[in-house]
């Protein structure tokens, strides 16, 4: 598998001529070359001596990934390797938020989306997990669709809103996009985002007021809510 690795690290290297040209491409009968090289990445995320580098190469392939419009395409395949309840790897929490660090380190805005995608949306969603491989499964792999333990989850979500908040700046669209996930999400992470942007709200760039008119709208569909179920609790943050 290194050797395989190594092949497509450099392939990526050659930018649009590389293997980033598969993602934009279609089989005579209208089907995506590149669905394999990704179940081949997919099978190799439950290697411990792979893992990180099959991260490095989803990170950069969903970079080129322009439209997106596939749907097996890398950024996918990365947010399921890293998924807070059930990852398609062998990784453990806190090598998923150091893997979520380093992806905002190499590709800001793919970081960004990858964070906010780990926050938990109260409001549901399906998971359905990556490509597992069929062969040579290696000792100790977690089995495919086990789910990690209430700790890991909680640890890896509590890290990766931490980052999130140092990165979003006082860059307005990403403060009205975290606080649109915190507010789906569950109370403590709800507060938490929101007592953030209380204590940076003069250094935030809301040019339109976008993001105060979220949490306007927020506060007065809550103030509705408690009036008819008024044994509900209530957020720190009213």
């Amino acid at each position: 598998p290194r050797a395989f690795l190594d092949a497509v690290e450099t392939s990526i290297g050659r930018g649009s001529e590389g293997a980033a040209r598969l993602l934009n491409e279609a089989t005579d009968m209208g089907g995506s070359p590149h669905v394999e090289l990704l179940w081949a990445l997919e099978g190799l995320a439950y290697r411990a001596d792979c893992w990180r580098r099959v991260a490095d190469v989803l990170t950069d392939l969903a970079s080129a990934d322009i439209t997106g419009s596939h749907a097996n395409h890398p950024y996918r395949s990365l947010a399921n390797m890293l998924h807070p309840i059930v990852p398609s790897s062998t990784t453990n929490a806190m090598e998923r938020i150091q893997t979520v660090a380093r992806v905002f380190q190499r590709r800001p805005e793919i970081g960004w989306r990858l964070g906010l995608d780990t926050i938990p949306d109260m409001m549901g969603g399906l998971v359905f997990p990556s490509h597992y491989p069929e062969f040579n499964i290696p000792t100790g792999a977690r089995a495919h669709g086990q789910q990690v333990s209430d700790e890991d989850y909680l640890t890896q979500v509590d890290g990766t809103v931490t980052l999130l908040l140092q990165h979003v700046g006082s860059d307005g669209d990403r403060w009205l996009s975290l606080v649109d996930r915190a507010l789906r999400s569950d109370v403590e992470i709800e507060t938490r985002v929101l007592n953030a942007v209380d204590a940076d709200r003069d250094n935030i760039a809301d040019t339109h007021g976008a993001l105060w008119a979220k949490i306007r709208e927020a506060l007065a569909w809550r103030i509705r809510h408690a009036a008819t179920n008024p044994d509900d609790a209530r957020p720190d943050w009213w």
